[in-house]
């Protein structure tokens, strides 16, 4: 009777085991824990196009994009080929996109204004808090808003670097 009863356990706790497992691969393939939504407040009235930047060891570089693959899994994209989610329309504008994150020691929006200047507003890592992060499977949420960073001009040199450099061109 015991010999049948551990039987018993095993042939439901081993397919019960699998489907966990396969699961949980499922769920980190759709949501990477590196993906954050990354909320972009704070943009004056003459801004263009806003994208989100970091600066880690006195190198600058462009956060990635999570697009959908053409199987429809999350894929982190350079965002200046996908200018137009990043693209202000209107006044007091908000922009939510969904980032790959990574940690630097300053974040920036770099933004374009309407005649075609770039400028950053850095903010430093200490200031951005990332909300609603799971322990293991990551995830959550940043709000970054722009009039509470320290403001700097772009370079074209840096423009270059981060790729931006073709952004809003036809």
């Amino acid at each position: 009777m015991r010999r049948r009863t551990r039987w018993i356990a095993l042939a439901v706790l081993i397919p019960l085991s699998l489907i966990a497992a396969a699961s949980l691969f499922v769920y980190t393939c759709r949501n990477p824990s590196d993906h954050v939504t990354v909320t972009l407040t704070g943009l004056s009235d003459n801004t263009e196009f806003a994208f989100v930047i970091l600066r880690t060891d006195n190198a600058i570089e462009a956060m990635h994009l999570y697009r959908p693959s053409s199987l429809g899994w999350p894929s982190p994209r350079h965002p200046a080929r996908f200018t137009s989610w990043f693209q202000i329309i209107g006044r007091n504008p908000e922009l939510k996109c969904p980032m790959q994150w990574r940690t630097a020691q300053l974040y920036g929006i770099a933004m374009r204004s309407k005649d075609r200047r770039w400028q950053v507003a850095w903010l430093p890592a200490e200031s951005v808090k990332l909300r609603n992060r799971l322990p293991i499977l990551g995830g959550g949420e940043v709000t970054l808003n722009a009039s509470l960073g320290r403001i700097d001009a772009l370079s074209d040199a840096e423009v270059r670097s981060l790729g931006l450099d073709g952004v809003g061109k036809p």
